[in-house]
């Protein structure tokens, strides 16, 4: 089974947080979950704005961050996450 996000849904396979700094500390579980990051499995084609659409701006592929509550849903014995995609934060660049 597949899913296919409508309008501005963005599918995302849920990274794990960094435990540590690039220096080295390690990070309490709080820091952790205060953002969370995963990797676009799917975009849907974009949403309306005042008649027109608006074209997505992420990719499959982006690594992305988000920080509001999120739809999560099991597919095939994949936890995804499903999220607009004005909730997301950023992407990450490598």
């Amino acid at each position: 089974m597949k899913l296919r996000p409508l309008f501005d849904g963005v599918v995302v396979r849920e990274q794990d947080g960094e435990t540590r700094t690039p220096s080295g500390l390690v990070l309490p579980d709080n820091a952790t979950k205060q953002f969370r990051r995963g990797e676009v499995l799917a975009v849907g084609p974009g949403g309306y704005v005042d008649g027109h659409r608006v074209e997505p701006e992420v990719r499959p592929g982006d690594v992305v961050i988000w920080s509001a509550p999120v739809f999560t849903i099991d597919v095939d014995g994949e936890k995804l996450v499903v999220v607009q995609e004005c909730t997301l934060l950023g992407v990450l660049e490598p």
